[in-house]
């Protein structure tokens, strides 16, 4: 429980952080959904595995991002379609490295 409970507070912590990060329009140049079966003996269970490329611009700097998370597949939300390659989504833009990028907004997963 204690464990829990400390996995709780990190996420937390690193999504108030990730909260604070500049919002930049990308255009999705690429990107790859896949379920992922997390089953163990005793509980059924799937997953998400992404992975998305990222074109978008910072004080006037074109940057490209290459994304991978893996995801709990918690919600019924349609990924292929939010990502889908062409489209353009809002992300999140660490101010130290303009390469890592956070669908937080999206998804809550810093």
């Amino acid at each position: 429980m204690v464990l829990a409970d400390h996995q709780r507070t990190g996420v937390a912590s690193r999504g108030r952080a990730v909260e604070q990060w500049p919002v930049v329009e990308a255009s999705i140049l690429n990107a790859r959904i896949t379920e992922v079966d997390a089953s163990t003996e005793t509980r059924f269970g799937t997953r998400l595995s992404v992975t998305a490329q990222f074109a978008y611009q910072v004080d006037g700097a074109d940057v490209e991002a290459d994304y991978f998370a893996t995801w709990h597949r918690a919600n019924a939300k349609d990924w292929s379609r939010v990502l889908a390659p062409g489209s353009t989504i809002k992300l999140r833009v660490s101010p130290e490295n303009h390469s890592l990028v956070s669908l937080w907004d999206h998804n809550r997963v810093p």
